[in-house]
């Protein structure tokens, strides 16, 4: 395939693009520069402020500790100086005023650490921005720019309460004045939004949005607390309700008071529920609500369970068909949500972005399915699905062919039980989705996925990748996966199951206890399998990166991230216990290239620690030890960590050691070679085929323990 030449524009044009780049995608200019010469020539004016306008996108103020209230003028005019120094005042387009330490905590109540040192805000490096594609998430709205809102402590709430005065927010609310083309303040701080700042956002700046974040907690209710001003100000545009602490629940009168402010908000664009509850009814006499919220994005973030109920409270307030994004994380109880009353069987005729959650513990019927299935056709085409749970009974064939043309994200993750997609449908989804960037998918792992790979970098935009692998046991498990509903169980339960391989010894043929499948019980051979299935380590993970990566056609989008899991279906049987014993979930991403470009540079990252890790290494049931034994007897070594006894090592030497064995990072250099069968490779136009064999199983399980 030839490469396209590059089409000659006049400089009056190039300018004119450029103009309109540095305002709306700065990274825009840099990609138009990289295409030629002579766009590099033309671009070079504007190259400078494009720059500036990616760095000093976002500020951000960390608001000091109560004791520190002086410190809050230093960091406020130490930041003035680094933007008069860059002359950047008209780049800000965001303002954060956050906590000095917003945690990506193990969980809402890890007592670690809260505090560290006060984060002020440094501008970031270019190549970070471009790197990591954050570029691509300047939006207007602050729950679009960040899916998932990062915690802090629960007790962290009331010290903000013992916080500044208003007066010291002086300097903020005079820097946020000064800035003139801001559009976004997001507020992370505090319950309330203090009087000072809001009168900038009401009287000198009515076109910058407010956005509220972790917004309350227990003591919040104080009648003298709800009453601030942002209750019905018109700056407000979107904010998350509900508080970290999972045992407060407000009693009726203060959530009546805290959805009255809500609901007030004329220009309130988005609502994100951290707690899947029913909206309190305001049983006033007096009161009639004469318009209902006219929002454009609603989220239901708890993944509890769902029940229909609660959406039909909010639909009392909220006006549902004008929604444009609508996320429900929880899992939705019943199977007749999308038949008769429910909220989920009406019209959403603006909607572009949707979410459900339609996994269970259980099999579901086949008319759930079906039901699921007829209600995606009823919806306008959207730009985002995500499905949790999915099932084959929800065709992929008819879905991207209704859905595909304007499909930018589509996720099918979490899959029901013994459900995955084949070569055949990621082609499918290739052909159908033209815009897309961001899929995932559940693939069945088998060791031979070399075929799944290929079909995966066809899709010529994909930038983020999300592979979930579903592990089932081998030869043992043969009905079709359309029939695995609640409706066909005996198709599950069938006692012909061929238990017994030709190909097994002596040990492996024989029972393993506590390992069953339905009402069966597995050999070694089949739990040894499932074992190898379920180690992804470091070094496989960034090979399968690459396969995909460098399968990739010519003068497509570079895949920039990959992220790895891997699952046992819990339907009637252990095999989810051994896949949370043994398996890694993984992020998977570019970083900077080595020096003078020679290499690619690939990290992958744990996403979950070994102490968080549901079974560990270290921790092997009883029953399954003389099975890995066998298939792994390098490790014969194996131990629990805190029983190892350290080595005395010199400190530069122990620092060398610790930073090559630390276990959530793993760097590996890869040099650049094209594969024979891909399409950038000259070898493949001569029809010439070279096998890739990626390391799996037994191979791969050396760089998990060394």
């Amino acid at each position: 395939m030839s490469r396209k030449e590059p089409i000659h524009l006049p400089a009056e044009i190039i300018r004119i693009i450029t103009e309109y780049l540095v305002a709306e995608d700065p990274a825009g200019v840099l990609n138009l520069a990289r295409t030629s010469k002579t766009n590099y020539f033309y671009c070079q004016p504007a190259i400078q402020s494009a720059v500036k306008s990616l760095i000093f996108h976002d500020i951000k103020i960390a608001i000091p500790r109560p004791r520190r209230k002086a410190d809050l003028k230093g960091i406020v005019n130490r930041l003035v100086k680094r933007l008069k120094a860059a002359d950047t005042f008209d780049c800000v387009r965001r303002v954060f005023i956050a906590h000095p330490k917003l945690l990506q905590a193990k969980s809402p109540f890890d007592t670690t650490r809260f505090y560290e040192e006060e984060d002020e805000w440094r501008q970031p490096c270019l190549s970070t921005l471009l790197s990591f594609n954050r570029v691509d998430k300047h939006t207007t709205q602050y729950g679009q720019w960040l899916e998932t809102p990062l915690r802090r402590h629960p007790r962290e709430y009331r010290k903000c309460d013992q916080g500044l005065p208003s007066e010291l927010y002086e300097p903020v609310a005079k820097l946020i004045e000064i800035l003139p083309s801001v559009t976004d303040v997001i507020w992370t701080w505090s319950p309330s939004v203090t009087p000072c700042i809001l009168d900038v956002l009401h009287r000198k700046k009515p076109q910058c949005g407010l956005h509220l974040d972790y917004f309350f907690g227990e003591y919040v209710f104080d009648r003298d607390t709800l009453n601030v001003m942002w209750h019905s100000s018109p700056s407000l545009q979107s904010i998350r309700i509900g508080p970290d602490s999972h045992n407060f629940r407000g009693s009726f009168a203060q959530r009546e008071r805290l959805l009255r402010s809500v609901i007030g908000a004329p220009n309130l664009k988005e609502l994100r529920l951290s707690r899947n509850e029913k909206a309190p009814n305001i049983r006033s006499e007096n009161e009639h609500l004469s318009e209902k919220l006219s929002l454009e994005a609603l989220h239901f973030e708890s993944t509890s369970s769902f029940d229909d109920d609660i959406l039909y409270g909010w639909s009392h307030y909220i006006d549902l068909s004008t929604l444009q994004t609508l996320k429900i994380h929880g899992r939705l109880n019943g199977d007749d949500l999308f038949n008769g009353r429910s909220q989920l069987n009406r019209t959403f005729p603006y909607l572009r972005a949707l979410r459900l959650n339609i996994s269970s513990d259980e099999l579901r019927p086949a008319e759930f399915y079906e039901s699921v299935n007829n209600f995606l056709h009823t919806l306008p085409q959207l730009t985002e699905l995500e499905l949790d749970g999915w099932h084959s009974m929800i065709n992929i064939e008819s879905l991207v062919a209704y859905h595909g043309p304007s499909l930018g994200r589509l996720k099918l993750l979490n899959p029901a039980a013994w459900q995955f997609v084949n070569e055949k449908e990621i082609r499918l989804i290739n052909r159908a989705c033209p815009l897309l960037e961001e899929l995932g998918v559940p693939l069945n792992r088998s060791q031979n996925e070399l075929g799944l790979y290929r079909a995966l970098a066809s899709i010529r935009n994909l930038r983020s990748l999300y592979i979930h692998y579903e592990i089932l046991p081998f030869q043992v498990h043969e009905a079709s996966r359309v029939k695995m509903t609640s409706s066909n169980e005996s198709v599950s339960s069938h006692t012909n199951m061929p238990l017994d391989d030709p190909s097994f010894d002596e040990f492996q043929s024989q029972p393993c206890e506590r390992v069953d499948y339905q009402e069966h019980q597995l050999r070694n051979g089949h739990v040894e399998r499932i074992i190898v299935d379920s180690i992804i380590d470091q070094k496989l993970a960034s090979e399968i990166f690459q396969v995909i990566a460098d399968a990739k056609p010519l003068g497509s989008i570079k895949l920039n991230n990959l992220t790895i899991s891997v699952s046992g279906s819990n339907y009637g049987h252990s095999i989810s216990m051994l896949v949370d014993t043994f398996g890694k979930s993984w992020y998977v991403r570019h970083i900077n290239a080595s020096s003078r470009g020679r290499g690619l540079l690939i990290m992958a990252e744990e996403i979950q620690s070994a102490e968080e890790n549901a079974g560990g290494y270290g921790l092997i049931p009883e029953s399954i030890e003389p099975i890995f034994r066998r298939a792994f007897p390098e490790q014969q070594h194996l131990q629990r960590l805190e029983t190892r006894q350290p080595r005395k090592t010199s400190k530069k030497l122990g620092t060398k050691r610790q930073d090559e064995m630390g276990p959530s990072t793993w760097k590996h250099h890869l040099r650049a070679a094209v594969p024979a069968w891909s399409p950038r490779s000259s070898t493949s136009r001569n029809k010439r085929r070279e096998k890739i064999s990626l390391r799996s199983g037994k191979a791969s399980w050396g760089m998990l323990i060394e």
